[in-house]
Order: structure tokens, then C-alpha cells, then sequence
């Protein structure tokens, strides 16, 4: 792909907006409700450039956290299934490096030996327009995770602001570089701006170090901080957790499957036949979130299960800070 960089004024950006809206369903940083959240936007004005994070991610509009899989009815002797087909065109505009990152991540998690056709039929059809940050807060530790710039392949276009007017626009992919060849941008060789280091930082030397400290009595100490709401996991861009269940309607002869986002701190997410609770204990469920993120991921997709966006430390009642935990335990 090519490294020509052009530049792109603000009025050209919400030009390149107001194309895309008419192929794609934009989704876009804006405030409702006083907080910043990815939604629909219909107008260029309700984007906001200058965010940190959103509170819930992509993840939403490509895995929503309720889903229908197919509807079921029972005729004479056999199942009739009728499975649904959720392709959707979407344009991801304006998202920072970590959460197209963890997109990347999802694409492995979700295409291993079963493939995830639900989200794929979504993830293929999408456009995205990174943009980088040049600033944190002190929830962000993304430079420790290596993801504070987007990874190879993972945007159609990227944008790099320059001051509140002017950006950088480097294609990303065959999309990206159509779009800013069909807008005529001036080229440039405009360097970018240096961005403000994190403030919180963990060596991945620590993270590695956790996979033998299971029995580390701090893990018990941190635990107790948690009441086991699940916003951790919510907010993740990277947890997908889910169960399935079967909804029939009278006479019961026919109804629908659907999954809905779970959560591996609940105690009820390993109730298994026989009411089983194989995880009853706080401290494990807790403790198991660690290692799925930063070991099991890693271990399996040789990447890990956390992009560093601090979603679950800015979210969390008691601010259970995952970084200083690793370092703790480590």
C-alpha cells in the first residue's frame, strides 16, 4: 500500500463524512447524555474530535450484547430454521488506534476453528477510519501494550491531527487510498506530532511474570475489591463472553435462539448440569479474568487480550486498576 501522506483540512474531512454516509451507517464519537459514547451520526457536527475514550466500544455494533441466531419452528416431524443474516455496512469514523486494535484481536479470536459468521458478515462489510490520539489520561496504558499505534492492516485510511484544523491522511488499504485519491488531496511530507506518554506503564517482563504467581496472596487482597458488577467486562473491547439460550412461544412449537453478552466474574457463568458452580470462588473468578487476557490469549493467538484503552479502570466503582495489580502480584 502506498506511503504517500496528503493533507485533509477539517471542512475537507466532514466533505469525506458526508460521502461515506451515503454508502455506510457512520458510527462516530459524540456526547449523549453528558458522556462519550460510539453512535449513529447524522451530521458532521455532532462527531467529537478531541475524546479520550468512548465508555462502550465497537465491539457493540459488531457482537451486540443481544442477538438473535435463527428462529425454529416444529412442523410434523421435522425443525424448520430460518437463520439470520445480519449484514450491515458500517463505517467506524474517527476511532483511536487501541479500539481498531482490538478489532484485529477479535478477528483472531472469532475466526479460530469455529468461525464466527455473525460478526464477520458485519466485519467485512466495514470501513475504518482511524483516528490517533496525541494525548491520554491517566487511565491509558496503551504504549505498554504496544498499541498506541493501529497495527498493519487494521484501517482504510489513518488520521493524524496536526492542530484543530489539519490532519495527516495515509491510506491504509485499497478503500482508504480510493477515497482520498477520489477527494483530490494535496500531498504532503508533513511529519507528525510528537504524542504525550503515558502516565501509567507495566512492563510486559511483569506481565509475563503472573503466569507463575497463581498463588500469590495479594490476588485474594485485590479481589475483595470487587463486588462483581461485570463493567470490566462490558466495557472491553476485547471480552466476548456469551451464553445462548432458547426463547419458545406458545404453544411452544416454535421460537427463536439468541446469545447475550456474559461475564466470566459472575459466579453464575460456570454453573454447569447438575448445578455445579466450578468457579464459586471470587478470588478465581477474578483471578481468571487476569490470565485470560494475558496468558490464555496469548498463548493461544500470540497476541494479548488487552489493548491498554483503561475502560475497565475509569468504569470500575471501586477503581481496581489492572495495571497496578499485575505489578503487585508481580
Amino acid at each position: 500500500m502506498s506511503e504517500e501522506r496528503y493533507l485533509i483540512t477539517i471542512n475537507e474531512l466532514e466533505e469525506m463524512f458526508q460521502k461515506l454516509s451515503k454508502e455506510y451507517h457512520v458510527v462516530a464519537p459524540t456526547s449523549k447524555n453528558g458522556v462519550i459514547v460510539f453512535d449513529f451520526i447524522e451530521k458532521f457536527d455532532q462527531i467529537k474530535l478531541d475524546y479520550i475514550r468512548t465508555i462502550l466500544t465497537l465491539k457493540k455494533f459488531l457482537f451486540p450484547n443481544k442477538e438473535k441466531l435463527f428462529e425454529f419452528q416444529y412442523e410434523k416431524k421435522y425443525v424448520k430454521v430460518r437463520e439470520e443474516n445480519p449484514s450491515r455496512k458500517y463505517a467506524f469514523f474517527l476511532i483511536h488506534p487501541c479500539d481498531v486494535n482490538a478489532l484485529k484481536i477479535l478477528d483472531r479470536i472469532l475466526n479460530d476453528k469455529y468461525i464466527d459468521e455473525y460478526y464477520f458478515r458485519r466485519r467485512r462489510e466495514s470501513l475504518i477510519i482511524t483516528l490517533e490520539c496525541i494525548k491520554g489520561d491517566e487511565y491509558c496504558f496503551c504504549e505498554s501494550m504496544g498499541t498506541d499505534e493501529p497495527w498493519k492492516n487494521s484501517f482504510d485510511v489513518l488520521l493524524h491531527p496536526l492542530n484543530e484544523k489539519e490532519f495527516l491522511a495515509i491510506p491504509g488499504s485499497a478503500k482508504g487510498f480510493k477515497i482520498l485519491r477520489d477527494m483530490r488531496l494535496k500531498k504532503t511530507d508533513l511529519k507528525k506530532k510528537r504524542r504525550r506518554k503515558n502516565t501509567l506503564k507495566i512492563s510486559i517482563e511483569k506481565i509475563k511474570r503472573i503466569k507463575n504467581n497463581v498463588e500469590n496472596q495479594s490476588w485474594i487482597e485485590e479481589a475483595n475489591k470487587c463486588i462483581s458488577c461485570g463493567a470490566c467486562t462490558v466495557v472491553c473491547p476485547t471480552c466476548i463472553c456469551f451464553g445462548v439460550r432458547d426463547l419458545f412461544k406458545e404453544p411452544l412449537r416454535s421460537g427463536y435462539r439468541f446469545r447475550e453478552w456474559n461475564s466470566c466474574i459472575y459466579s453464575e457463568f460456570t454453573r454447569i448440569a447438575g448445578n455445579i458452580v466450578f468457579r464459586k470462588e471470587k478470588v478465581n473468578r477474578f483471578k481468571h479474568r487476569f490470565y485470560h487476557k494475558f496468558v490464555f490469549i496469548k498463548e493461544r493467538y500470540d497476541v494479548y487480550g488487552c489493548v491498554g484503552c483503561g475502560r475497565c479502570i475509569a468504569e470500575c466503582i471501586n477503581k481496581i486498576n489492572i495495571v497496578e495489580v499485575i505489578n503487585k502480584i508481580a
